[in-house]
């Protein structure tokens, strides 16, 4: 087994919606760059993920990548907000919320089907603030989306289509039902997205590494066949909501867990 370097870039992360808006362009960027979306390895996981599903079927293909990370990708924590490359999610094999929906996309991404981050708030002591994200899938009828079908692979009793019941806020990042999605031109993009405000100066940008010992990406896909998915994630109804990361310092979590005055969101990339 191989060594492998990562590296992370960090970003200083303000409170409340701008740093979930910082931390969804991070999602966003990620799903549909060289490590997601464009990867090679992304694209081949996602084709033998979706070997069995009909030709020009958003569903089946939707549902089968749905199952495949389910299946395949463990629920972990971390310390502070990172958010990783879909490239090294499939590398790790873990991740919490937000790296199971930016691989979700990618994956989507990579074979046509649109795809959408949609953050929620179920705490009833916080409900401004948005405590989990997942990932929608666009399922087209000729050129049109007609549905935008929620895949929330964190939950152990989820299926494509569920979703928390009991939303106090909801925010679809990139528009409405026949909008746009991850990837299309900027300048198409909807005025819900211009209305977010700019961060301006708040962020700080640094640069550190991290050494992981991993697998080849070329053997990715054929070690997932037989993978299995051991969650360690735990939801509630009510009070707390459910919670896609669990943070231990002071200065952790956008999405994914209650949100900090300053926060620290790391972006983890294969070096």
């Amino acid at each position: 087994m191989r060594v492998q370097q990562f590296h992370s870039r960090h970003l200083g992360l303000p409170s409340g919606d701008s740093g979930v808006k910082l931390t969804i362009d991070a999602m966003q960027a990620a799903a549909i760059g060289r490590e997601g979306a464009l990867s090679a390895d992304v694209r081949v996981w996602a084709l033998d993920a979706t070997k069995d599903a009909r030709d020009r079927d958003d569903y089946m293909q939707a549902e089968a990548i749905f199952r495949a990370v389910k299946r395949n990708i463990r629920f972990r924590g971390e310390y502070s907000e990172t958010v990783q490359t879909p490239l090294v999610t499939l590398q790790v094999r873990a991740g919490d919320c937000d790296d199971h929906a930016t691989l979700i996309a990618a994956l989507l991404r990579s074979i046509g089907i649109p795809a959408r981050f949609k953050t929620i708030s179920t705490d009833p002591l916080n409900p401004d603030t948005f405590t989990h994200v997942y990932a929608l899938a666009g399922l087209r009828r000729g050129n049109k989306i007609v549905q935008w079908l929620p895949l929330d692979t964190t939950v152990p009793w989820s299926s494509p289509g569920w979703e928390a019941p009991r939303a106090l806020r909801a925010r679809i990042w990139g528009g409405g039902l026949s909008g746009l999605a991850l990837g299309d031109p900027p300048e198409q993009q909807t005025q819900q997205q211009a209305d977010q405000q700019p961060l301006g100066q708040k962020a700080k940008d640094w640069v550190g590494v991290i050494n992981s010992i991993g697998q080849s990406a070329s053997n990715i896909a054929a070690s997932f066949r037989n993978g299995g998915n051991t969650t360690n994630f735990s939801a509630q109804s009510m009070p707390g909501g459910i919670t896609g990361s669990v943070g231990t310092s002071m200065s952790t979590l956008a999405v994914g867990g209650l949100v900090a005055t300053v926060a620290a969101l790391a972006l983890l990339r294969k070096r």
